[in-house]
C-alpha cells in the first residue's frame, strides 16, 4: 500500500472506526486510534472532482437493470447521504436531481459499460454499488454488496425530486419478486 490510505476496524458501519492516513507518520497514531486487534487496510480512492468536492454514487442491479439510487456530494472524503451538503445546498441537489433523472447521460457510456460489468460479475438478481468517478473518467468502485440499502426521502420538500427515482426502485423490486415467485 502506499499512501494515503484508509484504516477500518472491522465490523462498524456508517463511517465510525473509520480513518483517513495521509503519511506513514500519521500510521501509529491512526492505528492506535482504532478499536480492535485486526484493522482492514483500504486503498484511497479520490473521488473528488475539480471543484474540490468528493462524491458518492449509489445505484442498484435489479434483475440486471441499473437504477441510480442517490449521489452524496461533500467537501470531506467519507461521504454518507445523511452526512453530506445536500439539504441546504441546492446546486448539491440539482446535480443529484440530474443524475437520478439520467444516470446513462450523467455519467457517460464508459462509467455506465463498468457498471454494467460489474452487475454482470456479480451474478445477483439485487445488489448495490457505491462508487466515485476519477478524475481520468474512471468509475471507483468503495463498495458492491447485496444488501445495499433504499431509503425512502424524509418528506421535506427539497427531496420531492429523489422519490420517483426510489418508487422505480421499488416498483422494479416488486416485479422481480413477483417474477420469481412465478418461477421465471
Amino acid at each position: 500500500f502506499g499512501f494515503p490510505l484508509l484504516l477500518r476496524a472491522p465490523g462498524y458501519h456508517m463511517g465510525e472506526h473509520f480513518r483517513y492516513v495521509a503519511t506513514a507518520d500519521d500510521l501509529a497514531a491512526a492505528v492506535a486510534a482504532l478499536p480492535g486487534d485486526e484493522l482492514l487496510a483500504i486503498a484511497f480512492l479520490d473521488a473528488r472532482g475539480a471543484d474540490g468536492n468528493a462524491r458518492k454514487y449509489r445505484a442498484l442491479i435489479v434483475d440486471g437493470t441499473l437504477y441510480p439510487v442517490h449521489l452524496a456530494i461533500s467537501r470531506a472524503w467519507k461521504i454518507h447521504y445523511f452526512s453530506a451538503d445536500m439539504r441546504n445546498n441546492a446546486a448539491n441537489r440539482a446535480e443529484e436531481a440530474a443524475y437520478l433523472a439520467d444516470m446513462a447521460g450523467h455519467l457517460g457510456p464508459a462509467a455506465i459499460a463498468a457498471l454494467e460489468r460489474i452487475a454482470a460479475a456479480l451474478e445477483l438478481d439485487y445488489a448495490g454499488i457505491d462508487f466515485g468517478i476519477g478524475r481520468d473518467g474512471n468509475v471507483l468502485v468503495f463498495e458492491a454488496n447485496p444488501t445495499m440499502a433504499v431509503y425512502y426521502p424524509d418528506s421535506d420538500a427539497v427531496f420531492a425530486y429523489r422519490r420517483p427515482a426510489i418508487e422505480r426502485i421499488l416498483a422494479a423490486v416488486r416485479t422481480l419478486f413477483s417474477a420469481r415467485a412465478r418461477g421465471r
